[in-house]
């Protein structure tokens, strides 16, 4: 089956320290990779380089055999930032109309939305849980509830692939397994997802594929099966953020 994403022998070095050395791995369509590794093990760099974020240097990546840099169709690939939530209370944005801004790559930021486009708002809403707040003010709403305005926003364009940088963070324990379990959901429903994170607990069992980050020492590809068999998450919790 052809890789839907692959990345051979990436590395990335800033001013003052090298950050990725030869990273290679590859997914298929419908797999749901988890990125793990300590801080300054190169996980937020490794998806802005995914996304052309940051400029390739060294290595090459491949989206559905594509080198990046000569990917034309970036709306099928959706990004969640680690900052999504946040908002200030008064943010004068509702959720409609933060959901309704993923369709401006294909639509056009000025474009005016006929019912086609509202349907797809509504249904992206609808699968994230949160139809009921689409008139609310954004900054209005829990972090968990913002996530999941960001999520709809991620999947209003039906993308390949929806990337994630710790979509967990500052939110509680409760939120943070609700979001796990959509994103899980999703991945049964096609969607192929790529998630940085520090909360294995709560995603582990969603996802089927394991990749490690480690500082000074080669990455590590694992079939979530055979990463809990080996106790990794052991190793995992030894190394975690402190």
């Amino acid at each position: 089956m052809l890789m839907i994403l692959e990345v051979k022998n990436v590395s990335f070095d800033y001013p003052d320290k090298n950050i990725l050395k030869d990273v290679s791995f590859g997914i298929e369509k419908g797999d749901f990779l988890c990125i793990l590794g300590s801080n300054g093990t190169g996980k937020s760099t490794l998806l802005k380089l995914i996304l052309n974020i940051l400029k390739l240097r060294r290595g090459e990546i491949f989206i559905n055999g594509i080198p990046s840099h000569k990917y034309k169709n970036r709306g099928s690939i959706s990004y969640v930032s680690q900052k999504a939530t946040g908002f200030n209370q008064d943010f004068p944005a509702t959720v409609y109309e933060v959901v309704s801004a993923g369709l401006y790559p294909s639509c056009g930021f000025m474009r005016f939305f006929g019912k086609r486009e509202k349907l797809k708002v509504y249904k992206a809403l609808k699968k994230v849980g949160i139809y009921n707040l689409r008139n609310r003010l954004v900054g209005r709403l829990s972090g968990g509830q913002q996530q999941r305005v960001f999520i709809a926003k991620a999947i209003v364009s039906e993308p390949d692939i929806i990337i994630l940088d710790e979509p967990t963070v500052g939110v509680d324990v409760n939120a943070a397994d609700s979001i796990c379990c959509l994103l899980g959901d999703l991945n049964l429903q096609g969607y192929t997802i790529i998630m940085v994170t520090h909360d294995l607990s709560s995603v582990i069992h969603h996802s089927n594929k394991i990749l490690m980050l480690t500082e000074n020492e080669p990455c590590i590809m694992y079939d979530t099966e055979d990463f809990l068999k080996q106790n990794i998450s052991a190793y995992y919790h030894h190394h975690r953020e402190v």
